[in-house]
């Protein structure tokens, strides 16, 4: 299983840190943003992973170079907060004792680059570097967001758009509650059950859901940057070009329902601004020192 890490924005808003940084290798916890992602992609199976650069790009591959090593016991995973949610345990079925007893286990990933001489947001990205991912679904994340989410909880959606012989279920994404900077959100869903209704107070995964745009009166969700990606949303897209955007492609595929939903509880953070960052890398720090 193959997935994308988005990494080759410029971070004007992070400027003046990323003046001679790129945002991914920016310090949170004590380690680079790009470094929690490469993790829990390792820890989940994941075996490669293309990373898009422009800006500073190099230094991101000198810091990664072609194989990402970590084991359980390197650093700490937050804990996931939501009781509602499998936990990698849980999803892999290990008892506590199992899980106690391979706490440092060691997991690798290689990494592969696609460079763009300039940025080529975020669907030029991927058609750019679908010759490194293949014909096969891949897991998409952005590199400016932090979460505790476990990636290997999209196996079975990852499976799914793969079984697809149609132009049907083409990408599968994960949506969280509005946070401040976006309280107005990107999408609403639509229930395969009429019972389901998603109001405030969502305490729970809702996976058998259709992305939908947003309507009047119905709560809406913030796109977490977190998706499966079956190439053929892009490849078939009729107005694909060089450079445009992720959300362009989303909101064809919604207009054909080729995209599930699910919405997530439990921790994440977009990292857009020096303020946001310092927070969560007050967090972090906090949370070390109370382990």
């Amino acid at each position: 299983m193959k997935a994308m890490i988005l990494a080759a924005g410029r971070g004007e808003r992070m400027r003046p840190l990323t003046d001679s940084t790129p945002k991914p290798l920016l310090l949170v916890g004590g380690r680079p943003l790009i470094e929690y992602h490469l993790q829990r992609l390792a820890q989940a199976g994941v075996n490669e992973v293309v990373i898009n650069t422009a800006y500073l790009g190099d230094q991101i591959q000198a810091r990664l170079g072609d194989v990402f090593s970590v084991s359980d016991s390197d650093f700490n995973k937050p804990a996931i907060k939501s009781a509602d949610y499998p936990t990698a345990e849980h999803i892999s079925g290990q008892s506590s004792e199992s899980a106690k007893l391979n706490k440092n286990k060691a997991y690798s990933l290689s990494i592969l680059y696609s460079k763009e001489t300039e940025p080529l947001e975020t669907a030029g990205a991927i058609l750019h570097a679908l010759p490194l991912l293949g014909e096969a679904p891949f897991l998409l994340i952005n590199g400016d967001v932090w979460t505790d989410y476990p990636f290997e909880s999209l196996l079975n959606h990852y499976t799914a758009i793969g079984a697809s012989e149609h132009l049907q279920s083409l990408a599968h994404v994960v949506l969280v509650d509005n946070p401040e900077h976006n309280v107005t959100g990107d999408f609403s869903m639509v229930a395969e059950n009429s019972e389901d209704n998603f109001t405030e107070g969502l305490n729970q995964v809702l996976s058998k859901a259709c992305l939908s745009e947003k309507q009047e009166n119905t709560k809406t969700f913030t796109f977490s940057g977190i998706s499966v990606i079956n190439p053929k949303l892009v490849t078939a897209y009729p107005d694909k070009r060089e450079k445009f955007p992720l959300a362009e492609i989303l909101h064809f595929g919604v207009s054909r329902q080729q995209i599930s939903a699910e919405v997530y509880t439990g921790q994440w953070r977009d990292i857009g601004t020096i303020e946001r960052l310092q927070a969560l890398d007050d967090d972090l720090n906090k949370e070390q020192k109370n382990r």
